[in-house]
């Protein structure tokens, strides 16, 4: 149904590029988005030599695409008035473009940014002092400081325990052979997804990108070999607590699911029905809402984050407190009664489609979200389907999932300096 409100095709390219395009002929703002599966949790994998690679190598790589010998890729861009940008995440890496003239050009230009690696061990070695104070400048805000000591403390060995830049040793072993071989790995094209959000058509598209030399020649990728990762159930750290120089504290409480599978979409759809039911139990549908409000429990801060990927799982509760512990003690009594009825998450199904039809109007974070979907073999239009069939059985799953994890609880703090 949602598909046939829109404009849209997917097609491969002769070197198996798998890309899509979104036809929105009134829209001005065009978008265009390249992802690798390569990300900060792939530091299990092995390199020529048999060794695995350095954690933050992904977001290394990043940096590194962005020279070029033929000059500013930046400027370029800005000469064609796109702006560009790229990121890395745990699981991928993806460059964009933005733009409202000129999109063939900046086309042309994002496929040559990944197109090739062009290093010395010069540049190299220049960028690792860039990147290590990044990372120290990362290691100074509070948030980024919860997260990664949130990581450590739910897994013992799990990948996700390094930051995604890595860490100072880490990003001072990286040397250009490392680099080129996750490039000729992670950058072939039968690994890249396209995603085009755009005002011209879909044929027109069809022709920037089936021109370049990318889409071009198939050949057979590098074979990806991994460490496997042998995680317990249980958790590292019961407790983590440490001090920083702000004003009030602030803490994350999380808990270690078991509830990931091999299947994408199983897992999208146990993270939907994960947050359904802690929405319809700790925000304001909660006629308890104002309670908790008023009594501090819950202010502008807190947030929940749902993640269930295909190696990991878990539940993170951020939250801002003079005593932390009041916080982490609601949780320890909400979280056992958790309920949600028909009526919720009708209520919530509605909520997830006004937002899910939203992002369509905004080509920029809609090519992003559809990115991230095609890099797990999901279709956003797919994934609407997902949560509008929701069933209180599959509610009930994810309870039962949360209610068996209750043991498995992370309580990190962050306080201030006395």
């Amino acid at each position: 149904m949602f598909k046939q409100l829109e404009t849209i095709e997917s097609f491969v390219t002769p070197s198996n590029m798998k890309v899509t395009v979104l036809y929105k002929p009134d829209f001005k703002q065009q978008s265009m988005i390249i992802g690798v599966p390569f990300g900060g949790i792939h530091s299990n994998v092995l390199n020529k030599q048999g060794h695995p690679y350095h954690s933050g190598l992904a977001h290394f790589l990043e940096h590194k695409l962005f020279e070029s010998e033929s000059g500013d890729i930046m400027a370029a861009f800005s000469s064609l008035g796109a702006n560009v940008n790229a990121f890395t995440s745990y699981q991928e890496t993806c460059y964009y473009f933005n733009t409202t003239s000129n999109f063939a050009q900046s086309c042309d230009l994002l496929l040559n940014l990944v197109s090739s690696c062009t290093l010395s061990e010069e540049s190299v070695e220049k960028e690792k002092g860039i990147i290590v104070s990044e990372l120290a400048m990362y290691d100074a805000m509070v948030d980024q400081a919860l997260v990664k000591n949130m990581y450590q403390a739910l897994y013992h060995n799990h990948p996700i325990r390094n930051d995604i830049g890595g860490d100072a040793d880490n990003v001072n072993a990286i040397f250009k052979d490392e680099l080129v071989d996750a490039f000729e790995r992670f950058y072939h094209p039968s690994l890249m997804h396209c995603v085009c959000v755009t005002n011209q058509s879909i044929e027109e598209v069809k022709t920037i990108i089936l021109s370049h030399p990318l889409a071009q020649n198939p050949s057979l990728p590098p074979q990806v070999v991994s460490l496997p990762i042998e995680e317990p159930n249980e958790v590292a750290l019961l407790n983590v607590s440490k001090t920083m120089d702000i004003e009030e504290s602030k803490g994350i409480y999380a808990l270690k699911l078991n509830a990931h599978s091999n299947n994408p979409m199983e897992n999208m759809k146990m993270q939907f029905a994960i947050r359904f039911i802690l929405e319809a139990s700790l925000s304001e549908m909660n006629p308890q809402y104002q309670e908790w409000i008023d009594e501090g429990l819950i202010n502008d801060f807190f947030d929940m984050d749902v993640d269930v990927s295909t190696t990991y799982s878990y539940v993170a509760f951020i939250c801002e407190h003079e005593h932390l512990d009041h916080v982490f003690a609601w949780l320890d009594r909400a979280l056992p009664s958790l309920e949600c009825d028909e009526v919720s998450l009708n209520q919530l199904k509605r909520r997830y489609l006004g937002m899910s039809l939203k992002a369509l109007n905004k080509p920029s974070s809609l090519s992003k979200q559809m990115i991230r979907y095609a890099l797990n073999d999901l279709d956003f239009f797919d994934v609407l389907h997902l949560f509008q069939d929701m069933s209180l059985d599959d509610i009930q799953q994810a309870k039962m999932s949360l209610l068996s994890s209750l043991k498995n609880v992370s309580k990190v703090k962050i306080e201030p300096i006395e």
